[in-house]
């Protein structure tokens, strides 16, 4: 056997053993009651204080602020009225505040509600944007490479794609059809 196979081998039957010893493991620090049918989480720290805080969609938008020790505060209903199904947080506007895009199922309107962050954890009125149908989920990115966030909205039916424009007010949907007969 070559002194370099040898080495190798060796290398590799130690990171074998380091992996199979070094499992993870969890334990629950607390539970938190947030609103009936959570649907999603998004984590980010909302209020800049360096801890980590959470967004949850359900029968109504929460936010828990992290308190750094793996429990969180009492929730916290940023925008009453929206029944989100999906929530994401980005920075839409370029004021280094985070800001939620919320795929709302209230059915006063189908579309998402742009909730802009105020950077000490509260946030703006939602302003809505319409889709054809309920919007489900949401995606984050820069599509057109111009540094704005856009936002990917998949409902049931259509893929619809909203332009940012920089000032967190994201341009009309423009659609892509899936599904049975498109």
């Amino acid at each position: 056997m070559s002194r370099d196979y040898s080495k190798s081998l060796v290398l590799f039957c130690a990171l074998l053993t380091l992996s199979v010893n070094a499992a993870a493991q969890f334990e629950t620090r607390a539970s938190s009651r947030v609103s009936i049918g959570p649907f999603n989480v998004a984590t980010a720290d909302f209020n800049r204080d360096g801890k980590l805080d959470i967004a949850v969609s359900g029968d109504d938008l929460q936010l828990l602020f992290g308190k750094g020790d793996g429990t969180f505060q009492p929730p916290v209903i940023p925008a009453p009225g929206l029944i989100p199904n999906w929530v994401t947080t980005a920075d839409f506007n370029h004021d280094g505040n985070l800001d939620l895009a919320v795929a709302d199922f209230s059915g006063y309107f189908p579309g998402v509600s742009i909730l802009l962050g105020n950077g000490d954890g509260t946030f703006q009125a939602p302003v809505n944007y319409s889709t054809p149908n309920a919007a489900s989920f949401i995606a984050v990115g820069d599509f057109k490479g111009d540094h704005n966030l856009d936002l990917v909205v998949l409902d049931s039916h259509e893929v619809s794609v909203l332009l940012g424009n920089g000032g967190g007010s994201p341009q009309k949907a423009s659609l892509t059809g899936f599904g049975l007969g498109t």
